[in-house]
This record gives structure tokens, sequence and C-alpha cells, in this order.
């Protein structure tokens, strides 16, 4: 069974909040109660050097077994990136964008589509399905497509869980990389503010099939 993700893409939130790494922490840890996740592993990364003025903010990112939680705030924006993965037959769309509003009643909560027909003002997210490997292998996967899109990494690798059943989170300055082992194949993540060629990803990944392609940042202010 594929693995249930939502994407959001929140607007008009005060920038004293998306510069506040405690309410950064409280949108983590209120979607991780939500969605029942057991977070192993958490961080909050101050996004402040190597990029645009205009591009600060905070990544606090989560992950469990089998699931991901990632949220990127550009305060200058008045912006969240909101990713959530996890393993269930449940429909979570509106709890989570309930959340959201009890942390910040005047926000904008935008569910993204899965598909790319308008291009997205801000990047875009490509998710994959690759065969069953060992965490070293889907370790070097997520490098590997680091470096060959020319991403950078924002802090150390996230993992969690054993050599069959992991979560591995690559925290990047443009978002994120994150793979996943389930059941019979490993799902890849991989979301970037900064738009990259599919084609590299594919001729990199020939195995890989396409789960989805996510259209991200459609009202993103320029």
């Amino acid at each position: 069974m594929a693995l249930k993700r939502y994407y959001f893409d929140v607007y008009d939130v005060p920038a004293e909040k998306l510069r506040s790494e405690d309410w950064m922490l409280q949108l983590l840890t209120g979607l991780q109660n939500c969605l029942a996740i057991e977070i192993a592993d958490y961080r909050e990364i101050l996004c402040v050097e190597q990029v645009p003025v205009a591009d600060t903010g905070i990544s606090a990112v989560g992950i469990g077994l089998s699931s991901h939680i990632t949220c990127h705030s550009f305060d200058k924006r008045g912006t969240i990136f909101i990713d959530c993965c996890l393993d269930t037959k449940d429909e979570h769309g509106d709890l989570i964008a309930k959340i959201i509003r009890q942390l910040e009643p005047r926000a904008r909560v935008e569910s993204c589509y899965c598909d790319l027909t308008n291009g997205g003002r801000f990047g875009k997210q490509l998710v994959l399905k690759l065969p069953k490997c060992l965490v070293v292998e889907a370790a070097n996967i997520i490098h590997n497509v680091m470096m060959t899109i020319e991403m950078h990494p924002l802090c150390e690798v996230l993992s969690y869980g054993r050599s069959q059943d992991y979560t591995i989170l690559q925290p990047i300055m443009e978002s994120h990389i994150a793979a996943h082992q389930n059941g019979d194949c490993m799902e890849l993540d991989i979301f970037s503010c900064r738009t990259f060629s599919e084609e590299i990803i594919m001729q990199l990944l020939p195995e890989a099939k396409v789960i989805a392609r996510v259209e991200r940042g459609r009202y993103y202010p320029l």
C-alpha cells in the first residue's frame, strides 16, 4: 500500500511567527499529535545563511517509522510549506488544516494538487517508487540525488528504523529529500523550492516509477 501524503501551502502568516522557533515547534508537535505519529527524531534549523534574504526562515522536520512531517517557513513571504507522510488508510486532510488554523486563524490554507500542469511558483515535489533496498542503499540514493540536482544539505541526515523498515530524511537548503521503506518497495520524496530536471532524476534512477508530481507554491508571493 502506498503511503498517504498531504501537501499544504500556507499563506498570510505573520512574519514574527514564522521566525519563531517556539511557534514552529508548536506547529510540528500539533501536527504530530493530530496524526498520532510517534516522532523518533526532529530538528529545527534556522535558514539564514547562503540563501536569498527574501527566503530566510525555519525548517522544522520530524521523522517516525514510515512517516515524516516537514514545515518550511519563509518569514518575509508569510508562507509555510507543509509535507506530511504517514502509513494509514484514514483521511487526515481536514484535520491538518484545522490544526494550522488553530495556530493562525488568519492563514490561507491551500491543499496542493498532484500535478504540474499550471506550474508551481515554488519549485516542485516528485514522489517515486523504487525497488525495496537496505537502509544503506537508500541513504546512498538520497545523497546521489542531492548531488546530481545540485542541492545543499541543511544539517545531518535524520534516520530511524532497521535495515528492512526505515525512514531517512535529509533536510536541504531547498527543502528536503526523504526515503521510506514500505512493504516491498522504497518510496522517495524529492521536494525543492528550486526547480530540477525530472529527466535527470529518472536517468539516475531508471527503475523508479512516478507516484506523484506535486505542484507547490502556486500563490507564493514573488
